[in-house]
């Protein structure tokens, strides 16, 4: 323990290094911190930080005199007004208050001790481009404290005796031999340890001693160590009957250390087991198995379908998405793409359903004639458009106003899978493109009555240059197939005339 001989002429020395998260305590961009010091609520020289929370002088320290580890020292962190008005008002940002001891504990192996200061005034929150408002972060003091040299950590002249040494001082004399920091865990022993009272000369035994249960304690057989093992394999896993034959079950069935998985193995358990091994029965060794703590079921989503089925439905519909959403952020962004498809795509299918209604009020003498079959695409574009519209209105109803959770669960539906949601957010949007084609068929077949050779120029030209790169494609194939079918025929044809040749000349020889 902390052994204090002259309390009065000791000298604490303390540095403040550096101030952590203090710029958005006041509105300012720049300034520059104040830390003001007092022990026992009597001021000590102050420090004046960086605007970045660096001391620029780390060689002043502070000089605490006539203070003890119990002494409390107390930091506020203040800001000046720049004005010549103001210059001498200062106003406390954020403060706290520790004692010497605890500092000395909380240092680290880099000789600073971190205090964490309690703001006393409004913290500006930072908000960011999406619109969430930052973490507010609690300002912190890096410090530094060097106790007087005739305070040493060492063991108490009081346990010199004949008898063992009890485990605290056994903990001290270990602390005395090491230079290594105390970690936080040991803050509140320390500071009892910390105290300067006098030690009775009589060696107190350890409270965790008991002589009547020494003897217990050393007839305990000692824990097997743990032996490896090859996964899949049996080098090291023994049967049941090796198990039983080894004429003790005393290391599967430990008395102390017990897991709270085998509170409920009784003595009579034991007593049953142990007689049964001396009987002769062999019988298999409960097992103790440790619950999971994560569920074993979760439901699957992705093989209802086959690996072709799922990939020609994710071409038409946002299904691996669904599926392989992590969170709720992921299934809002495509619940607002789907939202917004829902949108344009009703807008459209108003527009061509107004088209085919004033198709449908054309006169029959009127100046374009319409045949059957222009009539007939005619009405099989306004079905699909007032089909289309009806299910876009309510895709709409049904998911529009609705959080994440909900539209997840909404498009989950009975089955539990995405599949009939996925089959049926597009339904619009394919009779959309229904309602299209045949306006374009009815457009083409008014042209083709009213001018032939242009409407054949204009979808020839419009034809090709869609399907420009599957045309190239399909000449470029096509060549290289007819290139290697005559390279091949024309070798066919080189090795047979070869062959009739060398037979001929074997003929001539002969």
């Amino acid at each position: 323990m902390f052994k204090d001989a002259h309390a009065e002429d000791e000298v604490w020395r303390l540095t403040v290094v550096r101030a952590y998260h203090f710029e958005r305590l006041k509105q300012e961009k720049s300034w520059r911190p104040i830390v003001q010091l007092s022990v026992h609520q009597e001021p000590v020289q102050e420090v004046m930080l960086g605007v970045d929370g660096q001391n620029p002088n780390l060689k002043m320290t502070h000089l605490i005199q006539g203070a003890s580890h119990e002494s409390r020292l107390d930091f506020e962190l203040c800001s000046q007004a720049k004005t010549k008005k103001k210059s001498k008002r200062r106003m406390v940002l954020a403060k706290t208050s520790v004692t010497l001891g605890e500092i000395l504990v909380r240092q680290g192996p880099n000789k600073l001790s971190e205090l964490q200061l309690t703001c006393q005034v409004a913290v500006m929150r930072r908000t960011s481009s999406n619109g969430k408002s930052g973490l507010v972060r609690q300002p912190r003091l890096h410090v530094r404290l060097q106790p007087p040299p005739s305070i040493v950590l060492s063991r108490s002249s009081t346990f010199q005796s004949s008898e063992p040494l009890s485990r605290s001082s056994t903990f001290q004399t270990r602390l005395s031999e090491t230079d290594e920091p105390l970690s936080s865990h040991s803050e509140r022993a320390l500071s009892e340890t910390l105290s300067v009272a006098s030690v009775p000369d009589v060696p107190a035994e350890p409270p965790w001693e008991d002589p009547a249960q020494t003897e217990e304690s050393t007839l305990r057989r000692r824990r097997r160590k743990p032996k490896g093992y090859h996964l899949f394999s049996e080098s090291e896993c023994g049967s049941e009957d090796s198990l039983l034959s080894d004429g003790s079950l005393a290391h599967l069935i430990e008395v102390e250390d017990t897991t709270p998985f085998l509170d409920d193995f009784s003595s009579s358990h034991v007593q049953e087991i142990l007689e049964r091994e001396s009987c002769g029965t062999k019988r298999g060794i409960r097992h103790w198995i440790a619950g999971s703590f994560l569920p074993q079921y979760s439901p699957d989503r992705v093989s209802v379908l086959s690996q072709h089925g799922s990939s020609l439905l994710d071409t038409i519909s946002p299904y691996h998405r669904l599926n392989e959403a992590d969170g709720f952020d992921e299934i809002q962004k495509v619940m607002t793409d789907l939202q917004n498809e829902w949108s344009y795509v009703g807008a459209s299918l108003m527009a061509l359903a107004a088209i085919d209604a004033t198709v449908f009020g054309y006169t029959p003498d009127g100046i374009i004639e319409i045949d059957s079959l222009a009539r007939q695409s005619t009405a099989a574009g306004a079905l699909a458009a007032a089909f289309g519209l009806a299910i876009d209105v309510w895709l709409i109803l049904q998911y529009n106003c609705t959080d994440p959770r909900k539209f997840q669960t909404r498009a989950l539906g009975v089955f539990d899978n995405y599949i009939w949601f996925c089959m049926t957010c597009r339904v619009p949007a394919l009779c959309l493109l229904v309602s299209t084609a045949s306006l374009l068929f009815f457009m083409c077949a008014v042209a083709f009555d009213l001018w032939p050779t242009g409407s054949l120029v204009v979808c020839f030209l419009t034809g090709f240059l869609v399907t420009s790169q599957y045309i190239l494609w399909a000449v470029v194939r096509g060549t290289r197939v007819i290139v290697k079918a005559v390279a091949g025929l024309w070798r066919g044809t080189a090795r047979v005339e070869g062959n009739d040749v060398k037979g001929e000349d074997k003929a001539d020889k002969a």
